[in-house]
């Protein structure tokens, strides 16, 4: 499987985001403290996908913007 940034543009599903954390940041830690406040994500590539679709909310993206710094401080 190819690396998500070496993907051919015209290849990648616009709903399916990829966010590269900080180094030193453990992805695995990030991702498991999301899901423990149920804003589920996953590492893929060295990123974190986010799947983000048409019945997502302003409300949604507010909880994964919280829930994102809240475990960005736990790694």
């Amino acid at each position: 499987m190819r690396p998500a940034s070496r993907v051919a543009r015209a290849l990648r599903p616009p709903h399916l985001l990829g966010l590269r954390v900080p180094v030193g940041i453990d992805i695995s830690t990030l991702v498991a403290a999301m899901a423990e406040q149920s804003v589920y994500v996953v590492e893929r590539a060295g990123c974190i996908r986010i799947g983000a679709h048409v019945y997502n909310d302003e409300e949604d993206i507010a909880r994964f913007r919280l829930a994102l710094r809240d475990a960005m401080g736990m790694c």
